[in-house]
């Protein structure tokens, strides 16, 4: 209900709000890309930035869906449209204070309003014109994710324009219907929302005077729960940053290390709204400790630890900071049947040194795969991770391992079914390519994906 009082508000009031001009050092960039979440296609959009006071056009995505723009500080929500596609507002919360030089990484994933519902008469009786026009109508309603296509719990609620009444029934999105009274005359629109997920506005299939039994598939994007950091790295040496949340009396932590100046993100799959806090640390010397609140929307924090008091050596590729994984044991039947699955493609995902974190074009194809997936149950990947030669050979290992159960998680936590995944690592032992350049060394640092079929 929120968003459409607010699609309402820009849209009524656009004409008559003023352009705001602003300081090129009052303005923040924000990068990434544009895409059709349906189709994993890039798209190009335009963007706006809602200010308190007015609006201000910040430019468009290129045909590749590629865009580079700059965000005022004072930007309450950013509007992205394409014609044909549901407009998306989206809250922005800036966290501490910001500087003109920081840059942001988001990216914006869009829907045609024409595939979001999808429709159909399943079974339709003539009615008796000498009977009152008070007729029975039963509905069948099936609501989705939008970008993988898994089934959602929802709450489905009636609008009826004549009355001014309200009806809502809980529907599981397997076969659940419901049978209600509906005037022909009467217009109802409905209102469509599961936890984690946009509500959607829609409206009945409510012209024809006879008994009808019609179906609706829903598909709902994922709330946008984003957390962008632009990292400073004093002197350009090693910092180790934990970023930790208190969920269900216990911490869920994210640890990643960074040598130099750059990008955190972290989606609404690992991160939740509320109380967060980050550490800092170079050696034993704590640089940054605080406390931060999340909110819906696109999180912008800008982290500026302090300078060390001594210099610290650099540390190898493989030296990291062990992470709290969700565990995700390897299938045992996926392995029995290993010799049944026929191999005939791959994917090749590149890390940066002493990282497991997923880049954000990784993350697209990471989308498209999972996408895939879910729509090819017999389709099965396997999943190897690699690290180069740099630092001890056990502590490689146990990167390429992160590096495998991180794109093994992100796969899992966008609807791929876990008996489709199987894991592994091989730390040093399988190069791609020799450990005598920096440039070979970037090649090793990856993780394979095999595809195979049942």
């Amino acid at each position: 209900m929120f968003f459409a009082l607010l699609l309402s508000t820009f849209t009524l009031s656009a004409p008559h709000s003023g352009i705001v001009k602003v300081m090129p050092q009052d303005t923040v960039t924000i990068h990434g890309f544009s895409w059709d979440v349906s189709s994993g296609l890039d798209i190009k959009v335009k963007a706006t930035a809602l200010l308190k006071n007015g609006k201000v056009s910040l430019g468009e995505s290129n045909d590749e869906g590629k865009f580079e723009l700059r965000l005022p500080e004072t930007t309450q929500h950013v509007v992205f449209e394409r014609e044909g596609y549901r407009t998306e507002i989206i809250p922005v919360n800036f966290i501490g204070t910001m500087e003109s030089h920081y840059r942001f990484q988001m990216h914006v994933e869009m829907i045609k309003k024409d595939s979001q519902q999808v429709n159909k008469v399943l079974f339709a009786e003539v009615s008796d014109p000498a009977k009152p026009s008070q007729q029975r109508k039963k509905l069948f309603f099936e609501v989705k994710e939008a970008k993988n296509r898994k089934l959602l719990s929802a709450k489905v609620c009636l609008n009826f324009t004549q009355t001014g009444n309200v009806e809502c029934y809980d529907v599981d999105s397997t076969k659940t219907n419901f049978s209600i009274p509906v005037n022909t005359q009467d217009k109802i629109s409905f209102i469509v929302s599961s936890p984690g997920h946009k509500d959607y506005i829609g409206n009945l299939i409510n012209n024809q005077p006879e008994n009808r039994e019609e179906f609706y598939q829903i598909r709902l994007l994922r709330d946008v729960v984003t957390l962008s950091m632009s990292l400073e790295a004093p002197k350009n040496l090693p910092i180790f940053y934990n970023l930790s949340s208190r969920k269900e009396e216990r911490f869920d932590k994210d640890s990643w290390s960074m040598g130099q100046p750059g990008h955190f993100q972290s989606y609404q799959s690992f991160i939740g709204t509320g109380l967060h806090y980050l550490t800092a640390t170079a050696g034993k010397e704590i640089l940054l400790d605080e406390s931060f609140t999340i909110e819906r929307g696109f999180n912008f924090m800008g982290v500026k630890p302090k300078v060390p008091k001594q210099d610290v050596a650099v540390e190898p590729e493989a030296a990291l900071p062990k992470p709290l994984f969700t565990e995700i044991k390897p299938n045992p039947e996926a392995k029995k049947e290993t010799a049944k699955i026929r191999t005939y493609d791959s994917t090749v995902l590149y890390f940066d040194q002493s990282s497991y974190h997923l880049r954000n074009a990784t993350k697209q194809t990471l989308d498209s795969i999972a996408h895939l997936l879910a729509e090819q149950n017999r389709l099965m990947v396997s999943i190897t991770g690699h690290s180069d030669n740099v630092g001890k050979r056990d502590l490689n290992v146990t990167l390429s391992e992160y590096r495998a159960r991180v794109v093994t998680n992100y796969l899992k936590e966008n609807g791929v079914q876990p008996m489709q995944l199987s894991y592994t690592w091989k730390g040093p032992d399988a190069p791609a390519a020799s450990n005598d350049s920096p440039e070979n060394k970037m090649k090793n640092r990856r993780v394979v994906i095999r595809y195979g079929e049942r």
